[in-house]
């Protein structure tokens, strides 16, 4: 990426937060983890740049840090911002538990509301409960493989530097793993995410009493197919149907793909490019 890349791809974040406040969300979150654009650059095995934007942990973090800074002199001091953080990449060569925590003092600096740690990447799904071999040099002890939540561990440490509030999401499935979570003050805020799209009321249940574990479905997919699965019951919800959990990872696999397919195809045709043949 040029200058005028990277100076385009913040004024695109900055243009993207500004109309998600006129749609009337009450507040936006920066991605920063999972090996998106942001993560990219804060990683040492991605981000090679000899310039300002690479080689140090201050510059690897300059893109994610100027972006915020963009954001909130366009959304107003009153606008919530929050940032997915890795805990660490879990990858050798990558951002790691110490680089995170250093990130967070800087952040500290900021106007970040809310800071969410996560975790992992594509070629590292720890995201979603898949380990490959090499972890780098923050693989889990053994105590923490067997807990309930995968980066609750690492929160703790986060939570210890921290000025903003802390949330941790990942693997969070019982009341009781939260409360304990909670109540060591490791975090402050608990995050569910794949739940909620089984289950849109998930939360409701939880603080009624009405459940000690919420629905996992998830666990009972292969993990190739679990963002397809995902995406088309998000696709479902949208519609204002119900998910479908009987639905198989394979079709929805398959039908989330011909949803992406007709929505590139909408969006090519829109800009006047040809679409191209799939060679899967």
């Amino acid at each position: 990426m040029t200058e005028e890349d990277i100076a385009k791809a913040i004024e695109q974040f900055t243009f993207a937060a500004q109309k998600t406040k006129d749609a009337g969300f009450t507040g936006v979150q920066l991605h920063a983890a999972h090996g998106y654009l942001l993560s990219q650059f804060l990683s040492p095995l991605t981000n090679r740049r000899t310039d300002r934007w690479g080689g140090s942990l201050e510059n690897r973090s300059r893109l994610l840090l100027n972006t915020m800074q963009s954001i909130r002199a366009t959304v107003g001091p009153d606008f919530p911002i929050g940032i997915k953080l890795n805990s660490s990449d879990f990858q050798k060569g990558g951002f790691t538990h110490a680089e995170c925590i250093e990130l967070v003092k800087m952040l500290n600096h900021t106007t970040l509301d809310l800071l969410e740690l996560s975790g992992g990447s594509l070629e590292q799904p720890k995201l979603v409960g898949v380990t490959r071999k090499d972890q780098g040099e923050d693989a889990p002890r053994e105590s923490t493989i067997v807990r309930e939540a995968y980066f609750v561990e690492f929160a703790g440490a986060v939570r210890k530097v921290a000025k903003m509030p802390v949330m941790v999401t990942g693997n969070f499935r019982t009341v009781s793993g939260m409360v304990t979570a909670l109540e060591a003050g490791e975090l402050d805020l608990v995050g569910i995410g794949r739940p909620m799209i089984s289950d849109p009321l998930t939360p409701r249940k939880i603080l009624g009493g009405e459940v000690g574990r919420i629905i996992d479905v998830e666990r009972t997919l292969n993990p190739f197919h679990m963002m397809g699965w995902l995406n088309f019951q998000l696709e479902r919800l949208a519609s204002g149907m119900e998910p479908d959990l009987a639905l198989s990872g394979e079709d929805a696999a398959e039908g989330f793909t011909q949803i992406e397919q007709k929505n590139m195809s909408a969006l090519l045709q829109r800009r006047g490019l040809p679409m191209q043949k799939s060679t899967r």
